[in-house]
Parts: structure tokens; sequence; C-alpha cells
């Protein structure tokens, strides 16, 4: 009997704790603290299965790129010293030129003699710019000493070989010149020379030439001017007047050296027609000059020799030589 009691109360007290353990009320421990309802815990979702990643393959490391070497586009070579020098000047810029000039010539007075001539003369010129391709000039000559008719002036022109119409006279007629430059090309220049030669202190036979020029440069050192002229000379003679017609083919080849040194190397053949008052002649020149330049200024040495053939003048063949020094400077 006392068993059965005890375990009635047993289960009695079972129910209840459980009762009041739903409900969430407080109770009492045995301590006497006081202790809050137990929360029920909330279900657990399902979660979603993972998927698996494929793995990410390393990245490989970019491949170094040379830098790109910008090449400037090369220039054209230009030219150097007295060969870089434009056929016409450039505008308001004048040149000065100074020349001294001594001339030999020797000519047979019998079978077997022969007479010499010697002479020293100066030669000045100046030349300006005016723009739209144009120079003008002008050239006086001054035979200081032995005899005018050797026209040492002319040899004191330097590599210059177009002289026309000077007369005899201790003052040679001046000239006066217009350069006109048709084509201004790079490497190749071409226009038209007019040189009029005026007659004074007695002289009275005016000159004309005319004729086109060509400056071709052929490399960086190297240069080549030349010419075809046409000229005319009026003779006034006391039985009347004529027209003297003669032609000119000047050549000049210039070449730059190391040290602002240069050599030029010339030549021209004149050939004069017969009128009824003269007689045709014809007259090779050749020389050679060499020079410093040095900034706007040049300093040359020039050589030179011209044969006439059948001068009526010296009544046969003769030889002309000379030696000059030219000073020219540009402002």
């Amino acid at each position: 009997m006392k068993l059965r009691r005890a375990i009635l109360a047993l289960v009695l007290w079972l129910g209840v704790g459980s009762s009041d353990r739903a409900r969430g009320e407080e109770r009492v421990g045995e301590a006497g603290v006081l202790v809050a309802p137990t929360s029920p815990v909330a279900p657990v979702l399902p979660t979603a299965p993972i998927t698996s990643v494929a793995p990410v393959a390393p990245i490989e490391p970019a491949a170094l790129v040379a830098p790109v070497e910008v090449v400037a586009p090369v220039a054209p070579v230009a030219p150097i010293g007295l060969v870089a020098d434009g056929a016409i000047l450039s505008p308001r810029r004048l040149l000065l030129s100074v020349g001294a000039g001594y001339a030999n010539m020797s000519y047979p007075v019998e079978a077997s003699l022969q007479n010499t001539l010697v002479a020293g003369a100066w030669n000045m010129e100046a030349a300006l710019g005016l723009g739209h391709e144009l120079e003008a000039g002008l050239r006086l000559g001054l035979r200081t000493w032995g005899s005018a008719a050797l026209r040492a002036d002319e040899v004191a022109r330097g590599s210059d070989t177009e002289t026309f119409g000077t007369g005899l006279s201790t003052l040679a007629n001046p000239e006066l010149r217009v350069r006109w430059r048709v084509f201004p090309g790079r490497r190749i220049e071409a226009g038209l020379d007019d040189r009029v030669v005026i007659p004074w202190l007695g002289e009275t036979s005016p000159t004309e030439v005319l004729g086109p020029w060509v400056r071709v440069h052929l490399a960086r050192v190297l240069r080549v001017d030349a010419g075809l002229n046409g000229v005319v000379t009026l003779y006034l003679f006391a039985g009347g007047n004529v027209l003297a017609p003669a032609l000119g083919t000047p050549l000049r080849v210039t070449a730059s050296l190391p040290w602002n040194l240069y050599l030029v190397a010339f030549g021209t053949a004149h050939v004069f027609a017969a009128t009824r008052y003269t007689t045709g002649t014809s007259e090779i020149t050749a020389g050679a000059a060499a020079g410093w330049r040095a900034g706007r200024c040049s300093l040359g040495a020039t050589v030179e020799g011209i044969d006439l053939y059948a001068a009526p003048v010296l009544n046969g063949y003769t030889e002309r030589w000379g030696l000059a020094g030219v000073v020219g400077c540009g402002i």
C-alpha cells in the first residue's frame, strides 16, 4: 500500500512539472534564484546543397612589351659652306666684294721674238637682294698700272668670267645687272641674267648681255653653275654703226672642304662674230680658285689663263694668264 502511494505521488509530480515548463511560467530553484522561462528553439531550415566551384586557373603574368621607339623622319642633308649659297640674295641683303688682279700677256712680234705686257687692276662689286626672286648688282673696274688693254680687272673678278664691253680706258665701263630666279628649287635653281655695260669717259660702245643660268646642288659639298649668254655690242664707227654679236658659255664647279675651305674649277668659251668692220675671234678661259669661308665673308685666290685665237688687234696667237685675290662679305 505504501509503494502504490509513492508511485502515484511521483507520477503527479512529473506531470505538474512538465506542464509548468510548457506554459513558460516562472519557478524558483532550489537556491531561491528566479529563472526565466526557456524560449523555444527555432527550427533549423534546410540549406541548399553546396555547388562545387571549379578552381580558377592562375593568371599568367603578361609578357613584357618592348617600348616602341619613335624614329623621327630623316631630313635631307643640307649643303654646307659656299655650296649652300643660293643664287639670289635674300631681300635687303647686301654683298660687297673687292678683288685685285695681275695679268701677263705674251704675243709674237716677229718669227722668233715675243712681246710681254703686264698690268694690275681692281674690281669692285656690290649686289643687293630686292625680293620677289630678284637681285641687282653694280660692277666697277679700275686699271691702276701697266697696260689697260690687258683688262686686268677681268682677272680680278675671280671665277666670274662673263665680262664684255668694258673698253680700254683706265676706268672700265660700269656694268649694271639684274638676276631673276624663275625656278627656286631646293636642288636646282634657274633663271635669267641681264647685264648692261654703259660706256663712259670717252668710250662709245654699249653692250647688252642676256641669257639663262642654272645652279645645281649635286651633293652636300658640290655645286655646279652653268649659263648661256647672248651678247650684243653696238660699235660706233666714223663710217657707220654696227652690231657685233657674241656668245658666252660659262661653267663653274664648286666643292666645299673641311674647315670651311672651298675649291672652284671654272671655264668658258667666248665666240665673237665677224662684222663688216671687225673679224671674228674666239677665246677660251680656264682657271681654278681656292678660298676660305668665315661666317658671311670669304677670302679666295684665283689663277686663270685665256687663249685668244686670231685676235685682230694683236696680229695672231696670244696667251694671257693672271692671278687674283678676292674678298667678299655679306651684310
